[in-house]
């Protein structure tokens, strides 16, 4: 991995910042749900535009010094674009203040190996401000394929009076275990991406800073933390789902952390309270964090147990082998969390399990008419599977057999297999692709074994999909003497019979 780094400081002042690069060796999940029966769920800071998945979380906090922007932002390695054995991500930072002066800018590169491209990377900067309004733009830069993703957020610093809260960090984990990524007030913690609880998570873990300038070192203080349903602000009332208290110190600034049971939490949005409260019940200061559950398996667990009809329903007629030949043939429809459910179940064979998943996928992507809709699907599955298949599985399985199970057939479909410098590749090209509204969308399949049926997508249009800007090299494999400038550039020069460009830009 290496890192490519400008910084630009305008400020005339003291400035503390300092950088950390770390490597989390965990998932981080970006979800695209569909089916029904779990439901659907908007992620809080973390959209998906092109193919980039991130989270960011910018927050003020304060100390002796004066305050300080702390952000945390994390990228899910296997998002980005490849080239050839590698991918890179770019970060452009800039701060402005309230007369719209950029006081500061920090551009940087990242670029990942072959190794490192599942992996998750997070990022933390911690910046010095001095009191004011300020615009913080952040954009976030998969290089390899263009796509520029825009953050931009309004920040205002001003150095508590009086009692005062920061926002809550809400963490996977708080303590002190080396291989925990950031470091601060003398604990180790991982923040959580999206403020996302996932399926493997049954503890809420946060740390927040609390400021009181003007303490009675006599006095106690507590703060009262409190969980409750939906996204809201601390002004809306609501039923507290649970509650708790921590006891503070006497010290004029300090840090708490707590870790409570949240495991009787089921999917959903939800809104994490606190409230700074003195020795005589009064609430100097409120403050909160946003976050979500996700627990789609649990939660297909318990619908399958309530499911009054799915004992007599049509799936009780496939056999195991049927069972799973269905499941298999929805994997191209299916994304996000349920593409892990599905695999868990194909991994556990469970059968009642298995025919549930079938059943509830169904049962949510038509409703009233789910075994007409299967029947149909399948005959497409079958159809597809005869056609494309391999020594390696279900012609389904395949490349081509998944795009066309997700996408359905190509309005054009270019097939080329006599060009001497490429091997058999094929070009196809939709109007218009459904499922994500995108228009003149092209793919181009190629058979470098020269196996039958043994095509591998190289490259598409598609922002959801393999965006390849190598595409020519690897298919032109053959022609490294006929490029355009070097051939790490990755254009290979026009020649007779060399038609793959032309068909593909230009068709």
């Amino acid at each position: 991995m290496s890192i490519l780094r400008l910084t630009m400081i305008f400020l005339n002042k003291r400035l503390a910042k300092q950088i950390y690069l770390h490597t989390v060796m965990r998932s981080i999940i970006f979800l695209q749900i569909k089916c029904g029966f779990i439901g659907v769920f908007l992620l809080l800071v973390s959209p998906l535009i092109g193919q980039l998945a991130y989270s960011l979380h910018p927050m003020i906090f304060y100390s002796d010094d004066g305050g300080y922007l702390e952000i945390y932002s994390g990228i899910q390695g296997k998002t980005l674009t490849k080239k050839g054995d590698k991918s890179m991500f770019e970060y452009i930072l800039q701060i402005d203040n309230d007369q719209s002066k950029s006081i500061f800018l920090d551009k940087y590169a990242i670029e990942l190996n072959a190794e490192q491209m599942d992996t998750d990377f997070w990022d933390i900067q911690r910046i010095g401000l001095e009191d004011g309004n300020y615009d913080m733009t952040m954009y976030l830069i998969d290089t390899y394929s263009s796509d520029t993703t825009k953050y931009a957020v309004t920040l205002e610093v001003k150095t508590p009076t009086s009692a005062f809260l920061s926002k809550p960090v809400i963490c996977t984990s708080i303590g002190s275990q080396p291989e925990l990524p950031f470091e601060k007030f003398g604990f180790r913690y991982e923040k959580l991406a999206y403020n996302l609880v996932t399926e493997e998570q049954n503890k809420l873990c946060y740390f927040q800073e609390y400021y009181q300038p003007t303490i009675d070192a006599n006095a106690q203080y507590l703060v009262r933390y409190s969980v409750l349903e939906g996204f809201r602000n601390p002004s809306m009332p609501g039923e507290a789902l649970m509650k708790g208290f921590e006891k503070l110190d006497g010290s004029k600034q300090g840090v708490y952390t707590k870790t409570f049971d949240i495991s009787d939490l089921g999917s959903g949005d939800y809104h994490l309270l606190t409230e700074y409260i003195d020795s005589e019940q009064n609430v100097l200061t409120t403050d909160f964090q946003n976050f979500q559950v996700m627990r789609p398996r649990k939660e297909m667990e318990a619908q399958m147990k309530s499911d009054t009809q799915f004992e007599q329903s049509w799936v009780q007629l496939l056999n195991k082998e049927e069972t799973i030949y269905a499941l298999k043939a929805i994997a191209p429809q299916v994304g996000g969390q349920q593409s892990e459910i599905l695999n868990s179940v194909l991994f556990a064979e469970d059968l009642t399990r298995m025919r549930y998943f079938v059943y509830a996928y169904w049962a949510g992507a038509a409703p009233g008419y789910a075994e007409e809709a299967y029947n149909s699907y399948m005959k497409v599955a079958e159809a597809v599977d005869k056609t494309y298949v391999n020594n390696v599985g279900y012609g389904f399985e395949t490349d081509r057999g998944f795009y066309f199970l997700k996408y359905g057939k190509p309005d054009i479909l270019i097939s080329e297999e006599h060009e001497p410098s490429a091997p058999p590749y094929e070009i196809w090209i939709y109007n218009k692709l459904e499922l994500t509204g995108e228009t003149d969308v092209r793919f181009l399949f190629y058979n470098p074994t020269l196996s039958k049926n043994d095509f591998e997508v190289l490259h598409s249009t598609s922002n959801f999909d393999v965006r390849n800007p190598d595409w020519q090299r690897s298919l032109y494999n053959k022609a490294q003497g006929e490029v355009n400038g070097d051939f790490n550039a990755g254009e290979v020069g026009d020649n007779y019979q060399r038609n793959a460009v032309n068909y593909f830009n230009n068709f």
